[in-house]
């Protein structure tokens, strides 16, 4: 089972994950999900079960005085627990790696699932290994199954490219969403990796 004391490490790893140019980070601080966290969870007690959200957030500043923002929400629940991962670059910044959902997703399951390289159960996914799925709002989102700690798991990935003028598709993220959710007993199928795509989004 995730070990839920070492969040603030992995916290602090992922804050350097995704771009070098930040200088200055906020402390971590818990935060209400529902009023604070830009994401929308629609049903989402239905798909993984009753449990309650903690979430936490930083600001990280930016060359020409950006700001780019980082978010993590947990969810625990008897069946299982949901890990999220959510990063917002300021417009003109890109996300590094995000246009390699492989990649991208690999190293953010070492993070999000606090594994060396070595233990990461997704260092050897091949393009073979990733579904894609085109959520409700027509967002191809990619996402692997994968075993964890007796567990079986799934990772998600919707990235966003928002420019000038707004949300655009582009082959680089300014902002990417990953959710990894472990389930202790049963499977995971295809379904079930829709319902949960469709339960969680980024607030525009």
């Amino acid at each position: 089972m995730f070990n839920r004391t070492n969040y603030f490490v992995i916290l602090f790893l992922l804050l350097f994950s995704f771009n070098s140019k930040a200088s200055t980070w906020t402390d971590w601080q818990e935060v209400d999900t529902v009023s604070f966290v830009p994401i929308i969870f629609t049903d989402i007690n239905d798909v993984i079960g009753n449990g309650t959200f903690s979430s936490w957030y930083s600001e990280g500043k930016m060359d020409a005085g950006k700001t780019a923002y980082q978010y993590w929400i947990e969810n625990y629940t008897d069946n299982g627990y949901l890990l999220i991962s959510l990063i917002k670059m300021p417009p003109g910044f890109v996300i590094k790696g995000s246009g390699n959902d492989k990649k991208y997703i690999s190293k953010e399951a070492e993070f999000i699932l606090n594994v060396d390289r070595k233990n990461n159960p997704l260092k050897g996914i091949s393009k073979k290994d990733i579904e894609r799925y085109r959520d409700v709002y027509n967002n191809v989102v990619p996402y692997v199954f994968f075993d964890f700690d007796n567990s079986v798991c799934i990772i998600i990935k919707k990235g966003y490219y928002r420019g000038l003028s707004g949300y655009e598709e582009d082959a680089r993220d300014v902002e990417t969403l990953v959710a990894v959710y472990c389930k202790q007993n049963g499977n995971i199928d295809q379904t079930f990796a829709q319902r949960l795509i469709n339960s969680i989004e980024i607030k525009k």
